[in-house]
């Protein structure tokens, strides 16, 4: 009894108003409770989203530059392989000795220019890499292009499409060069391409 007793008196202690006390803990704690089960779904639903978006519109994205970029590249391509068969065409239906008269050279360089202004300069090359005919803009009669990368590969090659370089000119630019023999001495028709086409 006396262990009964004891239990009454701290019940006591904590007062009449047990319940009306722990009340507003509990409400607290349901009110948590509910605000964090029901919050804590959309969240984690809402990351879920997100990330599948983000992965979703990534892959468009990716999927929209590439389908560009080749788009852009056929073109390019097409470009150049026009301007490289009209470069052959000129090469290959003209003597070096037509060729090396600037009056006809301007005149295959007007002609190459009627549909666009696509090329800068149009220059003929010997096998020793010096021009015998130029016809453009620069001052380029005198260089020498024997050591150049592009002269060495369109000799290896016969015709070659150079990526931009500045070369002597300072001013980024590609050319179209091909590679002929007439009565056994080589010699290259080069074309300088604008780089905005």
């Amino acid at each position: 009894m006396s262990e009964q007793t004891e239990i009454g008196k701290r019940l006591e202690s904590r007062g009449p108003d047990l319940p009306s006390r722990s009340y507003p803990k509990l409400m607290r704690r349901l009110v948590l409770g509910a605000v964090t089960f029901s919050v804590l779904p959309l969240l984690v639903i809402g990351w879920v989203i997100y990330l599948y978006y983000f992965q979703f519109s990534m892959s468009r994205m990716v999927g929209y530059f590439q389908r560009t970029v080749e788009y852009k590249r056929t073109i390019v391509d097409s470009f150049l392989g026009q301007r490289s068969s009209d470069i052959q065409l000129m090469a290959s239906t003209h003597s070096l000795s037509f060729l090396s008269n600037p009056a006809n050279l301007r005149q295959i360089f007007h002609l190459l220019n009627r549909e666009g202004s696509y090329y800068i300069d149009l220059g003929v090359i010997s096998e020793k890499g010096k021009h015998i005919a130029y016809i453009g803009p620069y001052d380029l009669m005198d260089k020498d292009y024997s050591q150049t990368f592009w002269f060495k590969e369109v000799i290896a090659k016969g015709v070659f499409i150079s990526d931009m370089f500045l070369g002597y000119r300072k001013e980024p630019h590609f050319i179209i060069a091909v590679l002929r023999t007439e009565g056994g001495r080589p010699w290259i028709l080069r074309a300088t391409i604008y780089p905005e086409f």
